[in-house]
């Protein structure tokens, strides 16, 4: 879909030989690196595409080179730290009895060419739900601050300007999609040789960063670093791994969204043909930046929630007085009692009070949505395998 001779296709371009080691072919006449830059800043690339800018016979113009080379810099500068900081934390968990699971992209990073391509804004740790108020007291005691308290599945802690770290009681909140497919997180984990730090296998590791970016596209959409990280994963993975990892993706419905993850990447960074029927993903994960769009995706998803074709006032409706299933859900009710609803339902209808902010929210973003961007959109989201499975 992307030809060499535009930003997107220069870009991935770039991409591409950053991942495999590759020599670049020098820029096209009609490309604007700083189109170029625009893309590898939005997608949190820069360090990959300096990479291979470096290589470059004709550089970028002066000013915007170092510009570039600023931003990698930073990016190296700011791994090492991260790994720092990872360490710190981890060290002080378990010296105090606590057990920690490092998630994500501080693991997935390894398996780039060099961890500092793989940039992060934060660093992602699980413990255990039950242990919060302690590792809550060690993250203080490591110099950090709350910066965003619990939602329910995760706290946020800032130290400094550039320190962040998401601190995890589950895999995956109550309201997150799929969230019932990742309950079993210290049953599957393993201790690694290192006592009190726990790991996914490979298998899981994959099939949770997945089963994360699909969330992703039901909360305001994600960019192209799900294709990379598949990219680079599913590459590093044997054939063995490979069997096993379809297999857990079929029974967490995740296998049409991976197949097609590994079909963009193919076409972007291996050079596999391209037969267009990927032409609206490729789109959706050029054009949406890392942690989305909030003004164009997220509005979009409002409308796509439930796969049916329901009017907005219908929507509304549904999002404010929800069904049966999500009051037991959101109360945390487990064992389903129809004489409870009634109780359940007045405490719904004040508690709208205190909701008709989000609720104006989304009529405001959700307003202008037209009825051809809903279509595209649950075309979009069916062609990957996620809409016909979720519930809100």
């Amino acid at each position: 879909m992307f030809k060499l001779d535009s930003a997107e296709g220069y870009f991935i371009h770039l991409m591409s030989c950053a991942l495999n080691s590759t020599q670049p072919v020098e820029k096209p006449d009609n490309v604007s690196f700083e189109d170029v830059y625009k893309l590898s800043n939005k997608q949190l690339f820069t360090n990959a595409t300096f990479v291979s800018i470096d290589k470059l016979k004709n550089k970028p113009p002066k000013e915007l080179y170092e510009k570039w080379q600023a931003a990698y810099a930073f990016g190296l500068a700011q791994c090492a730290n991260q790994l720092y900081e990872l360490e710190l934390l981890v060290d002080s968990f378990v010296s105090q009895g606590y057990d920690v699971m490092p998630l994500k992209g501080s693991i997935v990073r390894n398996y780039y060419p060099t961890p500092d391509m793989r940039t992060m804004t934060d660093i992602d740790l699980l413990v255990k739900a039950n242990e919060r108020e302690e590792v809550r007291k060690i993250m203080y005691s490591c110099g950090y601050e709350m910066f965003i308290p619990d939602d329910g599945q995760v706290d946020t802690f800032k130290k400094g300007n550039h320190n962040y770290i998401d601190l995890h009681y589950y895999l995956m909140a109550k309201n997150h999609h799929g969230q019932e497919h990742f309950q079993d997180t210290w049953d599957i984990a393993y201790e690694t040789d290192r006592k009190g730090v726990y790991a996914f296998t490979y298998e899981d590791l994959y099939v949770y960063n997945v089963g994360h970016y699909a969330k992703h596209m039901f909360s305001s959409g994600t960019g192209m670093r799900c294709v990379v990280d598949a990219y680079i994963m599913w590459k590093n993975a044997n054939e063995e791994q490979k069997v096993a990892i379809k297999e857990k993706l079929k029974q967490k419905e995740l296998y049409t969204f991976n197949e097609q993850l590994v079909k963009v990447a193919g076409i972007w960074f291996d050079g596999d043909e391209d037969d267009g029927t990927t032409d609206d993903i490729q789109a959706c994960f050029i054009n949406t930046s890392t942690y989305g769009n909030e003004d164009s995706v997220d509005a979009i998803k409002l409308m796509t929630d439930t796969g049916e074709n329901i009017s907005k006032g219908e929507y509304y409706r549904k999002r404010i007085f929800p069904g049966a299933e999500y009051l037991y859900s959101r109360y945390n009710i487990k064992h389903r009692c129809p004489l409870v609803l009634p109780f359940l339902w007045l405490y719904r209808l004040f508690s709208v009070v205190f909701i008709g902010k989000k609720v104006a929210k989304e009529v405001t973003k959700t307003e202008n949505v037209t009825q051809e961007s809903i279509d595209k959109s649950r075309i979009l989201y069916s062609k990957l395998g996620l809409l016909n499975n979720y519930d809100n």
